[in-house]
Order: C-alpha cells, then sequence, then structure tokens
C-alpha cells in the first residue's frame, strides 16, 4: 500500500470551500461524481465516506482560508519534522 512507501498528505478542505474552488476554477472539466443539484452537499457525503481512509494520512494539512504558499510552507515544515521524528 502506498503508506508503507511514500508520505501521504491529507490536503483537507470543508465542502463548502471545495465546490466553490471548483466553481471557480478555470478549467471546465466534467465531474461526474459531482453531478449533483448541490455538489457542496454531495462533496459531504464523499468525505464522510472517504474520512477514515483519508484520516490514515500520515500529516493533514486544512487548507481552507490558506493561500497556497502558505499551505506549502506549512507543509514544508511539517514533513521536516516528520523524517526527523522517523530517524
Amino acid at each position: 500500500m502506498v503508506w508503507e512507501r511514500a508520505l501521504v498528505i491529507w490536503l483537507q478542505a470543508y465542502p463548502g470551500t471545495l465546490a466553490r474552488r471548483l466553481h471557480e476554477s478555470p478549467h471546465d472539466e466534467p465531474r461526474p461524481l459531482l453531478d449533483a443539484p448541490d455538489p457542496a452537499a454531495r462533496l459531504a457525503e464523499l468525505l464522510a465516506a472517504r474520512q477514515p481512509l483519508y484520516a490514515t494520512a500520515h500529516l493533514v494539512a486544512n487548507t481552507t482560508g490558506r493561500s497556497p504558499n502558505d499551505v506549502a510552507a506549512a507543509l514544508l515544515s511539517a514533513i521536516q519534522q516528520h523524517w526527523a521524528t522517523q530517524r
């Protein structure tokens, strides 16, 4: 499994944040799993089903309300701390 061979990071965000990001995305790719009247509610359903697996990630970074640069900086620090404790 990937968890045994790689560092797994869950980039976490609230369903409403994910729905907004998808809506604002310049890419117009179809999202069959989100083909629903309320994409945020569908995202919440998917998250509820997947959360137990996602929660097994080595690191979790909540991205809601954070810039990509802020998330990247926080992850760099968390990754360094993780590897320092694994040696």
